[in-house]
């Protein structure tokens, strides 16, 4: 549930950057769907609209921790599994009508993330309690990675920009053990 709200807080955010470019007819450009569907048509509803289109998720290693940490709950110490941290691959698509309205939109995507890339509670009030902070970076492929994806997504190219949104944290509430109690050693002489 968390990877879609923060791809639908990412679209909210970009609709509502486009109504105050461009005005009240851009309000709902951005929106959150495959270009193709699972039968290789284009998929409904998508035309003339900015598709976000989740590509990867990927987990963010560093700094990860290694060992099981403990949480209070209930007044009791219990064992939960390390948070996992991912990684976002969202492609952004102008799937415009002209080719020329294409290439301005993703121009509005480059510039709303140039201009905002660090999203927290503090300056995203919006944003869901569960996610700490999501930071959006351009990510640049090669024309052979390129390739790839479009053929992995299995539509003909139409003009995007590749983002990686960082530290997405999951953290299950689920308890599958709680710790030994260690008792204090004796010493018998």
């Amino acid at each position: 549930m968390i990877i879609y709200q923060a791809l639908s807080f990412l679209k909210n955010q970009l609709n509502s950057y486009l109504k105050f470019q461009l005005g009240d007819d851009y309000a709902d450009t951005a929106f959150i769907s495959n270009p193709v569907g699972q039968d290789g048509s284009a998929a409904a509803d998508t035309g003339d609209r900015i598709l976000l289109t989740l590509t990867n998720v990927e987990e963010e290693r560093i700094g990860k921790v290694q060992a099981p940490p403990f949480k209070t709950i209930n007044g009791r110490e219990v064992r939960v599994q390390p948070d996992i941290k991912l990684n976002l691959y969202i492609l952004f698509i102008a799937n415009r009508n002209k080719y020329e309205e294409s290439l301005k939109f993703i121009s509005h995507v480059i510039t709303f993330f140039q201009g905002k890339n660090v999203f927290t509670p503090q300056n995203s009030p919006e944003l869901d309690p569960q996610i700490q902070k999501l930071i959006a970076e351009l990510s640049t492929v090669s024309y052979e990675q390129l390739n790839n994806l479009w053929g992995a997504i299995g539509a003909k190219y139409m003009p995007s920009v590749l983002y990686k949104v960082r530290m997405i944290t999951i953290q299950s509430d689920v308890v599958f053990d709680s710790p030994t109690q260690v008792s204090k050693p004796e010493i018998i002489l």
